[in-house]
């Protein structure tokens, strides 16, 4: 009687034991100071990957790692705590919601007349499908210089409102700067009808770099003589975008 109790409080000291058992994940930091959590899956010369402990899995450039180090993970009665993470490393995150904020400083281009220069703020929101393709809408405020030789109108603002297509020329996975293009079309409060393409460059990672580039804008607006006229203006862009 004495053994068979004895054996049972064994296996139930050791089935104990196992429900809090601790076991190891990976621990990777990043150079950007993020930190994840969970156990790697994949790791060649240039690129790991790493399945987190909220289910998603994520892939790091190896020159984005400053370092790796495992750590326990407690276990009660057989759950992970870590398994209800809300984690989600948004900058790895090949689709979803985008925005980029940019200013521009231009100016028209006339020959034989005065110029005018501008200087703009806009805003853009929308849907990221890749790197190569990301959609959406913006809308911003634009100052003008020398507005009264130009402009049939003494208030020196108007207001862009349009779409916004671009995208990368190439990936951006292991790579600090690559080329990116833009085109927006639309109007502005004030002008009148307006296309705007940009070809630049993207300083960063994937999801959160800034923006260089040089623009062209054709914007309709009426001019001193009262006639409507298609106005070429080429301005330096400067953004951010997430």
């Amino acid at each position: 009687m004495c053994k068979r109790f004895s054996i049972a409080l064994l296996i139930l000291a050791s089935g104990l034991l196992s429900a809090f058992a601790q076991r190891n994940q990976d621990v990777v930091y990043l150079n950007n100071g993020n930190v994840v959590k969970g156990i790697i899956s994949k790791r060649t010369d240039s690129v790991l990957e790493i399945k987190a402990s909220n289910g998603e899995t994520y892939q790091y450039p190896i020159v984005e790692i400053r370092k790796i180090d495992q750590e326990s993970v407690d276990k009660e009665w057989g759950v992970d705590r870590t398994s209800n993470s809300t984690y989600k490393e948004y900058r790895n995150m090949d689709s979803g919601y985008w925005t980029a904020l940019e200013m521009g400083i231009g100016n028209d281009i006339h020959l034989s007349d005065k110029n005018m220069q501008h200087v703009e703020l806009t805003w853009i929101n929308g849907y990221r499908f890749g790197e190569s393709l990301k959609i959406g809408i913006g809308f911003g405020a634009r100052y003008y210089a020398n507005n009264q030789d130009i402009r049939n109108s003494s208030i020196r603002w108007s207001f862009p409102i349009f779409a916004d297509v671009r995208g990368n020329f190439i990936p951006q996975t292991s790579r600090m700067a690559v080329p990116y293009w833009a085109f927006d079309i639309g109007g502005a409060i004030r002008d009148g009808f307006m296309v705007s393409p940009t070809l630049g460059i993207r300083f960063g990672e994937r999801r959160s770099c800034f923006l260089l580039g040089l623009n062209y804008t054709g914007q309709v607006m009426k001019l001193c003589g009262g006639d409507r006229h298609f106005e070429n203006i080429v301005s330096l862009k400067l953004g951010y975008e997430f």
